[in-house]
């Protein structure tokens, strides 16, 4: 059946593209965290992943991981030289990404100021709140892999 095997083409094309995004963009947005958490367990220290997200690094993660979806829908938009017209799905990916974006980056701006002035900061919340933005943020990451054409 040809529309088979197209379709394996095209799931396959999909999951390549894929894999090359959470290589590079997430791996890299991520690799500090795990050099720190590599480190500090050569030395023999016990690091919990709260105890290594609660500066707020997720954060940072976030706001990396959703600028650069915001970058593709971008460069799509603009290599297509605008005859292709802008698709709904693109638009809502854009405003979700660029929605965790501000809230991630406002977050860590406050973070940074309370700890800082040696303000109280609740750990857990953080923490639950950071892992929320960075799934979303993975999600959204790629649905933008999967839209956007090459």
């Amino acid at each position: 059946m040809p529309w088979y095997s197209s379709a394996g083409r095209w799931v396959a094309r999909q999951l390549g593209k894929a894999a090359i995004w959470v290589v590079f963009v997430v791996g890299f947005a991520l690799l500090p965290l795990i050099l720190v958490y590599n480190d500090k367990r050569v030395g023999g220290q016990s690091v919990a992943l709260d105890e290594l997200f609660a500066k707020g690094e997720l954060l940072l993660v976030v706001t990396a991981v959703g600028a650069d979806a915001m970058g593709r829908l971008f460069g799509s938009f603009f290599a297509s030289k605008r005859t292709k017209g802008i698709d709904l799905w693109e638009v809502l990916l854009f405003l979700a990404s660029l929605v965790f974006v501000i809230f991630a980056a406002a977050e860590y701006s406050s973070l940074i100021t309370r700890l800082g002035l040696r303000g109280s900061v609740d750990v857990v919340y953080l923490v639950k709140q950071s892992r929320i933005f960075l799934i979303s943020t993975l999600l959204i990451g790629v649905g933008v892999i999967l839209t956007v054409d090459d």
